[in-house]
């Protein structure tokens, strides 16, 4: 998973520790939570948000549902 943030971060021309300020903390923390795995869902909806990126889930039936920051409790 970590390297798929990479790709998405890296094709905004963004790296690890520009996440701070999507996770309200130092960039060298931003980074270190991106080299161990980001775990949540909630996390991956920040990052995407952030890059300006779409995630979504697709079932069997073709129906796709879009999720974003409004999604995060």
């Amino acid at each position: 998973m970590k390297d798929k943030i990479k790709m998405i971060l890296a094709s905004k021309g963004y790296s690890a520790p520009a996440l701070g300020e999507v996770f309200n903390c130092a960039p060298q923390s931003a980074s270190t939570k991106v080299f161990r795995g980001i775990k949540t869902i909630n996390d991956l909806i920040l990052i995407c948000d952030f890059c300006n990126a779409q995630i979504s889930i697709t079932l069997d039936n073709g129906t796709v549902i879009k999720l974003d920051k409004s999604d995060i409790e």
